[in-house]
């Protein structure tokens, strides 16, 4: 029974889907999908009211699907690959990354304390 996980680390992976079964996740805060291969996002990631940050960066994802997951979840932070948007930020629950990440700075330990 994972509905009680608080982290899910998917980390550098072959992912090339999120299933629609993780809306069953209820307590998850942190969703680590970094450098994976995705190329669908459920809906049902809006169902996970506890999710404050989830970590897409290193992922090829078109511009329309960002705006799409961003509207979809407005009250979390979600990371993009830097320069992912170009040099507009787009209003809603993305943190825009303008410069290159400096290890070991880690988004999402510095999250995981708001």
């Amino acid at each position: 029974n994972f509905s009680h996980m608080k982290k899910l680390n998917a980390s550098q992976n072959s992912i090339t889907g999120i299933p629609p079964t993780i809306g069953g996740m209820k307590d998850l805060r942190i969703l680590d999908m970094w450098d994976n291969e995705l190329s669908y996002f459920p809906e049902t990631l809006a169902e996970l009211q506890k999710l404050r940050v989830i970590d897409f960066r290193n992922i090829l994802i078109d511009h329309a699907v960002q705006k799409h997951l961003i509207e979809l979840m407005p009250t979390v932070k979600i990371f993009f690959d830097p320069g992912a948007l170009g040099d507009h930020a787009v209003a809603g629950g993305i943190l825009h990354l303008r410069q290159p990440i400096n290890w070991p700075y880690c988004p999402l330990r510095r999250a995981q304390k708001t």
